[in-house]
């Protein structure tokens, strides 16, 4: 350690007798002065913790960079929410996890393959996610002192392809006073809620159903033209409608006769009349 400051010294006596600009010498001073404290302190941090029973090993595995003391600390990156892909549009959360760290006030790095991102908070939040955050995410943790390794790296891919909900039905004709079961679906199926419709065109506005509801299913027992989509997220990010369904229904056809006069016996040669009610076909 003295050997190191007698050449930093040394140097900065040849850049005096160069006659540079005292900026510079002064800024080379600074730093100078800076780096052999930190080393000091490091150092009185090394002795302490053998002074306290650690082993040699333990202590000298630990790692310096520059001013930083780098920490064998556990780093997690953390992907809310946690969906196998993720749309164009959506909006995530990636946070970051120092196991044990809860006693440092920590500034956090992220890095996204080659992107270098400048120290931030815990949590990095991507709103409208598009193809080119597509890639790797990793973090660490910095305190005053103290730098932890890098997290391993997590992986997000975003897909341009807007996902569109599947509709099917197990029959096509409700039965007299019966119903049928709509199923709603979208592929990956994380994290989806769904809304059901029941007509609607370009002149008129569809009826809602129900309303995202974590059920892929519902029954009806009204005829009409039915489609589903999916919702997903916090700030809601919704699939294409799915294809429309038509669904009919079965109405009772039997029809009453009335008999006029309404004799209990009729003899040979009587006038009798047969007649529908009216609203009956006959």
């Amino acid at each position: 350690m003295v050997k190191r400051a007698q050449k930093r010294f040394y140097v900065l006596r040849r850049m005096r007798r160069a006659h540079l600009p005292p900026p510079i010498l002064k800024t080379f001073y600074r730093s100078t002065i800076k780096n052999i404290l930190t080393s000091c302190l490091c150092e009185v941090w090394r002795l302490q913790r053998l002074r306290l029973g650690e082993h040699e090993e333990s202590v000298t595995s630990t790692l310096f960079y520059g001013n930083a003391q780098v920490l064998s600390k556990v780093v997690t990156v953390i992907l809310q929410p946690n969906w196998p892909k993720i749309f164009r549009g959506e909006t995530i959360t990636l946070r970051c996890e120092i196991q044990g760290g809860g006693g440092t006030q920590w500034t956090y790095e992220w890095k996204q393959d080659e992107l270098n991102k400048p120290p931030t908070s815990r949590e990095y939040r991507i709103n409208g996610a598009t193809e080119s955050d597509s890639g790797g995410y990793r973090c660490r943790g910095r305190g005053n002192y103290y730098l932890t390794e890098w997290s391993d790296t997590i992986r997000l891919t975003v897909s341009a392809n807007q996902p569109q909900a599947s509709l099917t039905v197990n029959n096509r004709v409700i039965p007299a006073g019966g119903s049928v079961t709509l199923t709603c679906s979208v592929e990956p199926s994380a994290g989806w809620r769904f809304y059901w419709f029941r007509g609607g065109s370009e002149f008129s506005t569809a009826q809602t159903v129900t309303s995202g509801t974590s059920s892929t299913s519902v029954s009806v027992s009204e005829g009409g033209i039915y489609h589903c989509r999916g919702g997903r997220g916090d700030q809601e990010f919704f699939t294409a409608d799915s294809d429309a369904v038509t669904i009919e229904e079965t109405v009772s056809s039997k029809a009453t006769v009335i008999l006029q006069p309404n004799w209990p016996q009729i003899f040979r040669e009587e006038i009798i009349t047969l007649r529908f009610p009216p609203g009956n076909s006959g």
